[in-house]
């Protein structure tokens, strides 16, 4: 907290009990430190979470700019947070009757101050069953403006320890009071059966306790809050298996309900990349996403009747009508989401995609035809602007997918059925101004990730198996091309170079060297002039190794070819074109006009000036460099 950029004399830090672990009610506390708070916003940091060093200054900064009465910053985590995906971008005014700020659970909001004393909003008696929701609940109604801060991490949550299962009449207590939340807020319309409906969906059927056979007196008072809490219409917008369950709880099924639990569980998400390319600095992956059910991995499906759709029979037998499990219009709301998430901090930003429902036809099943549900597509994703549209910090991502169906919520790791197949095209990048490297890799388990910034993996552990083209040179400039992603207007990377006697390490010379753009890849540069550390003079004629210290000069050596030294000591790559000095300021300065257009016009300016026959021999030669480039 106190390395927070926001100034020390506008910063007051509290602390306050309980002081118990991250699990122990912190309801009190929080109200004592609010009514102890002066300043104009406050904000409650629960223990074992951090803050990133900007957070509060952005957070103030939005707020005080709108005169919000509430602030929602992006969050990471080690678990999942439920609502995070709606906080994106950036919303300077929302409320709850034009965004679905009730899907957002999470902790680490900012509370204007005047703004909770006005409206005597507190948390109440500490331990109280969802109390925390109630409180945001009270406060999203009452807020006149809301800002959201999508685009930069501003808390980042403590893991949340294994809660035992809630009792049934605390719980429900709980329940009744955020229904008279809603119902004191509001009128019977859309918007109370859509917080209700979200109620009941999250707090209701998916955080009922684990239960056992014989627990009839949990499952009665469960089924008591469900049928004179929630209207009987909230099911039939419920997605299929959420209904089910609703509808076995309702009508106090106990073992079917074990059961529907049982084979829900068994459903996990698959995920497979088939291919991946880097095209303009962006890594295009092309992949596919289905649902699977029980130890075989077989895939859940559909069963088509007429015009409608259905859960397949099988995942229902026994337990109720399989007419039941109509999903005809909720085909539409089926949906993929790609993320890229941190290992370390569980922060994770969405990846751009476009994946496509595709219903596939298959065998007969009576009087239906069974269907196979997959997610075929596209996924892009730019280093340089997936992180709130910044480039993406240092750290290693894991590429996920989660696949929303049927009123499942499942997560899976990306990852390739044969990895070796893609592994050449796993290229290493440096972009971005200044540059940053970039390199996509299959984990042990054979997930795709991407290392930026060196993070874990270097440039030499990437490059290790790849080879350098050798480029054209004066014999003062060596310039080697490698299989290293870039985009025209990234920074350059420093870089070292040595040259070494071919045969023994008996003399070589290090050169400082550079990554730099290129197009679509970057080439390595090294200048052999006097101002170079070792004298060139130091090597004899003949052929030397060129060494390649891409991450540092205690990094490991990448070896990149043979450097030929003549009788006037010019050096020239082995398998490379010779050229002369005209020509290679050409190809340089076509490279360059290239890269930034305002060169060109300044160059064109300054060969008007120059005498015919060098103005002839210039042209030409940058009509011959263009081509080369």
């Amino acid at each position: 907290m106190r390395a927070q950029t926001l100034p020390a004399e506008e910063l007051e830090i509290l602390l306050v009990g309980p002081d118990q672990p991250v699990s122990a009610p912190w309801d009190e506390a929080w109200d004592a430190g609010v009514a102890a708070a002066t300043g104009e916003y406050v904000q409650l940091v629960e223990p074992g979470a951090t803050l990133p060093r900007e957070a509060l200054a952005k957070l103030y900064e939005l707020g005080h700019r709108n005169l919000a009465d509430l602030v929602i910053g992006k969050q990471s985590s080690p678990d999942p947070i439920e609502g995070a995906s709606l906080v994106h971008g950036v919303r300077d005014k929302v409320t709850i009757h034009d965004f679905p700020l009730y899907e957002i659970v999470s902790s680490g909001q900012l509370f204007r101050k005047a703004f909770l004393d006005e409206q005597r909003l507190r948390c109440g008696s500490a331990g109280r069953p969802l109390a925390h929701q109630i409180f945001l609940l009270r406060s999203y109604f009452a807020a006149q403006i809301v800002s959201l801060l999508g685009d930069f991490v501003c808390y980042q949550a403590p893991a949340r320890p294994v809660v035992p299962a809630v009792d049934a009449l605390e719980h429900t207590a709980g329940l009744r009071e955020l229904v008279e939340v809603v119902e004191s807020r509001t009128h019977p319309n859309d918007l109370r059966l859509a917080v209700l409906r979200r109620i009941y969906r999250a707090e209701l059927l998916g955080r009922i306790p684990p239960i056992q056979e014989g627990n009839d007196a949990l499952l009665a008072e469960l089924q008591r809050a469900a049928t004179e809490l929630f209207p009987a219409e909230l099911t039939g917008a419920l997605p299929a298996i959420s209904r089910m369950r609703s509808d076995l709880l309702r009508a106090t099924r106990l073992d079917a309900l074990i059961e529907l639990g049982r084979r829900a569980a068994s459903v996990d998400a698959h995920a497979t990349l088939s291919d991946l390319e880097w095209v303009d600095g962006k890594l295009e992956l092309t992949l596919s996403a289905v649902l699977t059910q029980g130890t075989d991995g077989v895939p859940l499906g559909l069963l088509r009747r007429g015009g409608q759709y259905f859960v397949d029979p099988e995942f229902s037998a026994g337990l109720l009508d399989w007419e039941a499990g109509e999903v005809t219009k909720e085909l539409s709301g089926f949906r993929v989401d790609i993320t890229l998430r941190n290992a370390e901090s569980g922060a994770d930003w969405t990846v751009p995609a476009k994946l496509e429902l595709h219903v596939d036809e298959g065998e007969s099943a009576g009087d239906g035809t069974r269907c196979a549900v997959t997610f075929r597509g596209k996924a892009t994703l730019d280093p340089e602007r997936v992180a709130g549209k910044r480039v993406l910090p240092p750290g290693s991502w894991d590429l996920w997918v989660q696949v929303r169906m049927l009123g499942l919520d499942r997560r899976v790791r990306l990852g390739a059925s044969s990895s070796d197949t893609l592994a050449a095209k796993l290229l290493p990048a440096a972009l971005g101004r200044p540059a940053q490297v970039v390199i996509p890799f299959f984990t042990g388990g054979g997930g795709l990730s991407v290392d930026v910034g060196r993070h874990a993996l270097g440039l030499a552990q990437a490059l290790s198996h790849a080879h350098a083209i050798p480029g054209p040179g004066n014999g003062r400039r060596l310039e080697l091309g490698l299989p290293v992603v870039s985009r025209r207007g990234s920074g350059s990377l420093p870089a070292q170079v040595v040259i070494r006697d071919d045969g023994s390490r008996a003399t070589s010379v290090m050169l400082p060297a550079r990554l730099e753009s290129a197009g679509p890849r970057a080439r390595l540069i090294a200048d052999l002039g006097a101002d170079s550390p070792g004298p060139l003079l130091r090597l004899r004629p003949g052929k030397w190794q060129v060494i390649g210290l891409l991450d540092g000069e205690l990094g490991p050596e990448v070896p990149l070819g043979k450097l030929e030294v003549d009788q006037r000591s010019r050096a020239y790559l082995v398998g490379g074109d010779r050229i002369g000095l005209v020509t290679d300021l050409s190809r340089r300065a076509a490279r360059a006009a290239i890269a930034r257009p305002g060169l060109k016009r300044l160059g064109v300016r300054v060969v008007d000036r120059l005498p015919s026959n060098w103005r002839h021999r210039i042209r030409a030669a940058v009509q011959r460099a263009r081509a080369a480039v």
